[in-house]
């Protein structure tokens, strides 16, 4: 008896090591924590990142009761020569345990240059869509300037430069035909975006067609029925863009007009002093 006694306590030890063992390895690929923070520990890196804020402004429509409101993201746009891999710029959200090194009410979108020494950008494959994210040292050192070169400004005084991006994928395209879009936005005969800057800035500011008619046509080869806009499909598209319609930078203003079926919950998103803007659809005609 005292025998199996002792037999069923040394068991029962064995198993609470062995278990409480793997649970620290668990906690340690995926405590929440380094979850929310991407923070990931290491004895030392070279990798670095350098990077321009945006601060997002998303106006979304509340799921429950159906009221606008404004989401603010906090994010990054690193350019080409940063990606090191002859691909467009890209865009990527700023980690918790990056924003709590900085002040952010300091940061200026379109301008702030941010530098993180001891981090990486990671693909992370997911059911749905993957994710690009920055990875970042537990030790990571950031740096910003606010002095950045690369600040959008107008080619010429009054005048910019703008196309509209009408989007099309698997079985889906925008509820407005390019005529029409191009029509909402540059028309001087009709009530239009162009027309309306013009008046109300009496003739001292408007919009060009940066392309014949204004309207570039890219085809998105994804389902993208139900879903929200991501990170992945911001840079899918920027890299369609310039493949197709040359380099961003001689563009003043580029809207994305998604087409029908995606999340009805989101209207539109643009990040301050950039030359982006998304819309949902529809949206895309206001």
């Amino acid at each position: 008896m005292m025998q199996s006694l002792t037999t069923i306590l040394l068991s029962r030890f064995f198993a609470a090591v062995f278990f409480s063992f793997v649970g620290s390895l668990a906690d340690a690929s995926f405590s929440p924590e380094r979850r929310q923070n991407n923070v990931f520990p290491s004895e030392e890196t070279k990798n670095m990142i350098s990077c321009v804020y945006l601060k997002g402004s998303q106006a979304s429509i509340d799921r429950y009761d159906n009221t606008e409101y404004d989401r603010i993201d906090h994010r990054c746009k690193t350019s080409a020569d940063d990606e090191k891999d002859g691909q467009s710029e890209m865009v990527y959200d700023l980690p918790a345990s990056v924003l709590s090194k900085l002040n952010v009410s300091e940061l200026i979108s379109g301008k702030s240059v941010i530098t993180i020494v001891g981090a990486k950008i990671h693909r992370i494959p997911n059911f749905l869509d993957d994710i690009d994210k920055f990875i970042v040292e537990r030790n990571a050192v950031v740096t910003v300037d606010h002095t950045n070169r690369r600040q959008l400004t107008l080619r010429r005084k009054g005048i910019s430069s703008a196309v509209m991006v009408r989007v099309t994928a698997k079985e889906a395209s925008t509820s407005l035909s390019a005529d029409k879009l191009s029509e909402k936005f540059f028309s001087m005969d009709n009530v239009s975006v162009t027309s309306q800057y013009d008046k109300c800035s009496g003739g001292q500011f408007k919009f060009e067609a940066a392309i014949p008619g204004g309207v570039a046509e890219l085809f998105y080869a994804e389902d993208l029925k139900g879903k929200s806009m991501s990170f992945t499909i911001e840079n899918d598209l920027l890299i369609l863009f310039q493949e197709k319609y040359g380099s961003t930078d001689n563009y003043d203003h580029i809207l994305f007009c998604m087409p029908s079926g995606m999340d009805s919950q989101w209207i539109g998103y643009a990040y301050g002093q950039t030359y982006r803007s998304y819309y949902n659809d529809k949206w895309c005609g206001y």
